[in-house]
C-alpha cells in the first residue's frame, strides 16, 4: 500500500519510515508544502499522513488543495501533531480528515496501524466472550492469560481479532482486551 508522509525536516523521519516500511508500508517523504502538492498528484497514495505545522503554509493549505482536486479529495488523511491542539484538531475535522493523532502516546508504529486501518488494510473485531463464561475461561487458558476479567477496571475481557493484510488475509492476531478501558490482562508466567 502506497502511502505519503508530509513531515518538517527536522522530524526523526527515519524512525517514522523505518516503522512505516515494517508494516507494509511503501513511503514517500516530502518536507514542506509545494513538495507534498508536487508529489502527491504524481504517486497518488491510497493515504496521507501531514505534521499540522508542515513548513510554508502548513497542513491546511494541503488539505484544502487536496480537497479541490478530484483525483486526490478522497484519500484519507491522517493530520499528526506534537501538542495536539484542540483548535487544529476542530479544524482538521472540518476538512474531514480520516484521523487527528498526537505525537504523545502514538508511536510511529501506532500511526502505522491507524493508516492501515483507514485504508482497510487492517481490521479488528472484538467479541464478547462473557456470555459463556466456560469458553471464556477457555479461551483465556489458551491464550495464556491469567483469566477473563480487567486487572484495571474489574470489567469483563473481550476476545480482540486483528487482521492485517500486509501479514496474509488469512492470519489474525489474537488477544484479550479490556472493551471499557481497553487495558491487556497479564500474561501467565
Amino acid at each position: 500500500m502506497k502511502i505519503h508522509v508530509a513531515l518538517p525536516i527536522d522530524y526523526p523521519i527515519d524512525s517514522f519510515k523505518e516503522a512505516f516500511v515494517k508494516g507494509g508500508l511503501e513511503v514517500k517523504i516530502s518536507n514542506n508544502v509545494k513538495e507534498t502538492l508536487k508529489m502527491i498528484p504524481e504517486n497518488l497514495p491510497e493515504a496521507i499522513l501531514i505534521d499540522i505545522n508542515l513548513p510554508e503554509e502548513g497542513a491546511f493549505e494541503v488539505l484544502s488543495k487536496l480537497r479541490e482536486s478530484e483525483e486526490t479529495k478522497n484519500i484519507p488523511v491522517i493530520i499528526y501533531s506534537k501538542t495536539g491542539s484542540e483548535d487544529h484538531r476542530e479544524k482538521a475535522m472540518d476538512y474531514e480528515v480520516a484521523d487527528f493523532v498526537t505525537g504523545y502516546g502514538n508511536s510511529p508504529k501506532d500511526i502505522a496501524a491507524k493508516l492501515k486501518k483507514v485504508t482497510g488494510m487492517q481490521k479488528a473485531y472484538t467479541f464478547d466472550i462473557s456470555c459463556d463464561k466456560e469458553v471464556g475461561k477457555e479461551i483465556a487458558e489458551d491464550l495464556n492469560y491469567k483469566g477473563t476479567v480487567c486487572p484495571s477496571c474489574e470489567k469483563d475481557l473481550a476476545l480482540y481479532l486483528l487482521r492485517d493484510l500486509s501479514v496474509g488475509e488469512n492470519v489474525f492476531q489474537v488477544s484479550l482486551v479490556c472493551p471499557h478501558c481497553f487495558s491487556k490482562p497479564p500474561k501467565k508466567k
